[in-house]
This record gives structure tokens, sequence and C-alpha cells, in this order.
């Protein structure tokens, strides 16, 4: 039922696509060019029950927390489902007062963005509200040492937050590198480049060139994202070609004997692709923004 009408991202996708998330998963949208007009009078020239939500004043019918949900769609929510919705408004508050925000930010809706558009940052001013622009889950901040005493390239960084150096000394073989786990900090030595992750979040990685490092602090990025921001959704164990990847314990685990380093995982990890694709767009815009 997907329609290149309903936002940009769907306008851009094929009519017939592999699913990126979905191991195996053809997807395809046979309506793709059709209009709402469309599909309602096929419904009723074929005499389709549609869903009775539509009839109680939906638009749309999803996931019912949805923050792409017009207010008045939540309000229905509310009406209908009163249970439902003072969990999700309790949670809502507690999450803005975290923020030092106040619930007049909820009652409006601003919870629905990460970053405030230009009419909602005027509706916060108008209602009195101070607006600070949230962190982003993930920050790389990079530097390139000096090269007067180095012999070879060494790009410093610093991770906020810092990783689990467990976790990653676990994905470690995914980007085809060793971990060795001292105290307080990971070495990772990987074909072309060596790193070293410290339980505060720094990494150094030492390469050939510095073309090289760069790959290596991506990865490493890649794999600290997995290790922070792992939501257990189990993509990578459904598409390892090796089938050497398991959940445990709430951290992803990799069998080193078996796996092949190649990458499937840090593909389709949401963690990976966005989390860390997003911080890394930042710290090396002249190497990802471009991709």
């Amino acid at each position: 039922g997907q329609r290149r009408l309903e936002s940009f991202a769907r306008a851009r996708a094929p009519p017939v696509a592999v699913s990126r998330w979905v191991k195996g998963s053809l997807t395809a949208s046979p309506i793709n060019e059709w209009s709402a007009l469309h599909v309602w009078l096929y419904l009723m020239r074929e005499g389709v029950e549609a869903n009775p939500l539509y009839a109680r004043g939906f638009d749309r019918v999803g996931c019912w927390l949805c923050p792409a949900s017009e207010l008045a769609e939540l309000k229905l929510v509310e009406e209908l489902h009163p249970e439902l919705w003072e969990r999700w408004s309790t949670w809502l508050k507690n999450w803005a007062s975290q923020r030092g925000l106040p619930e007049r930010w909820v009652e409006l809706g601003l919870w629905r963005w990460r970053r405030l558009p230009g009419d909602q940052r005027k509706l916060a001013e108008r209602a009195g509200l101070s607006y600070v622009e949230p962190p982003a889950p993930m920050e790389v901040t990079v530097k390139l040492a000096p090269k007067a005493c180095l012999k070879e390239p060494l790009l410093e960084a610093s991770l906020s937050p810092a990783p689990r150096l467990e976790a990653v000394a676990r994905l470690a073989p995914t980007v085809r590198a060793r971990g060795l786990e001292l105290k307080g900090a990971l070495l990772l030595k990987a074909e072309g480049w060596s790193a070293t992750l410290s339980e505060a979040g720094g990494v150094k990685v030492k390469a050939s060139s510095l073309d090289a490092a760069e790959e290596g602090l991506i990865a490493v990025v890649k794999l600290a994202a997995r290790s922070t921001h792992c939501s257990n959704c189990g993509s990578c164990v459904s598409q390892c070609p090796a089938g050497c990847t398991r959940l445990d314990d709430g951290l992803v685990d990799v069998d080193a004997e078996r796996c092949t380093g190649c990458g499937t995982c840090n593909q389709v990890c949401p963690a990976a692709v966005y989390v860390a694709g997003g911080a890394l767009k930042r710290a090396l815009p002249h190497r990802l923004n471009s991709r």
C-alpha cells in the first residue's frame, strides 16, 4: 500500500526493491502512483471494508504513538484508548522533565521533533518556552596529530557517549580486527590500521596513510554505536551470512572463528547506519557527505 505521495522518501523509493532490513524480503508497491482518492474509490468499487478507525477520524492508521501523527489524531488516541495514552503521556512528561522542559512542551506536541522546524520554534516562543537544541545520540570529535614527530598518520578522536569496551571487543571480528582488552582500554588491530579505545571514549588510530586511518576510525565508530545503541532488534543475527552472530544478555556476540569479516551486520544495523552515520558525517564531512 505504499504510495509515493505519502512522503519524500517514498517518492524516491522504487516500486520494487529488496528490503534492507529483512533478509530475503522483496517489497512491491503496485499502487505507488495512486492518490488517496484512487485508493478510496477502488475500495468502494470492490466493496472492501476499510479499517473502522478511518471512520473515527484517523487519516492514517499505523503506530499509535508515531511522532509523524497530527495532534488531532493523537487526541483521538487519547479519547479512544485513555489507558494507552496515560502511559505514553506519563513517559513523555518524565522525558521532558529530565531535559528541563515543562509539561507545556508535551501538551503542544513539540516532543515530535528532535530539532524544531521554524513554525514550531515560533509556537514555542509564543508560549514562552525556551528552546535548546538537543544533543545528538552520538558525537565524534576528530583531530590529526602533528606529523613532525610521527612516521605514520595518527588520528585522535573522542566519542560521546563512551562505548562499552567489552561490547566493542565482541564486535571486532566484523571489521576484520582482533581485539585485546587492556586495563581501561581496548586495542584493535586490523590490516592497514590499529586503534586504541579508552574507557573515557578516547580513540587513537594509527595507519600507513590518512585514508586508511579514516577507514579505521569509521570502523571503530560503527562498533561503538552498536555497543551503546543496540536495541536488540536482531537484524544483524537474521542477516549474517555465516550464521555467527547472536544476542547474548543484551549484547551482540560474534563467533570469531566463524566470522568472515564481511561487514554485513554493520550495514544492516540501524545504530551503525543512522547513529554512527550521522556522527561521522559531521566529523568527516569531506569523506562521507559525498557518499
